[in-house]
């Protein structure tokens, strides 16, 4: 298993990553992805209410999901879907599946 920063493996994917704010965690693009490769890990129930907007803009430094977010979410899952995760502008996961690491 490889692991690395999906938002840096292409201009594309990148886009996709942070086209609901620059600072995310579990949006549209991260969201879609777990929906087309661990969709057991997500609760769909819950995405409709989800959405939580970036509040880092202009900040300067860095501050945890827990600080910015009312509810861990930053961005806008309520639009992910496994299409968009499996293939489209984040289907990056193909290439780390088939990847290796040495320990």
């Amino acid at each position: 298993m490889a692991l690395f920063n999906s938002a840096t493996l292409s201009a594309r994917v990148r886009e996709a990553h942070f086209a609901d704010g620059d600072d995310w965690h579990a949006n549209d693009a991260e969201t879609s992805l777990m929906l087309a490769i661990a969709p057991e890990m997500v609760r769909p129930s819950l995405l409709a209410e989800a959405d939580d907007p970036d509040r880092t803009g202009g900040l300067v430094f860095a501050h945890p999901v827990n600080r910015t977010s009312r509810n861990g979410v930053t961005g806008t899952p309520s639009r992910a879907n496994a299409e968009k995760g499996a293939a489209g502008s984040i289907g990056w996961w193909r290439i780390s599946a088939n990847s290796s690491c040495a320990a």
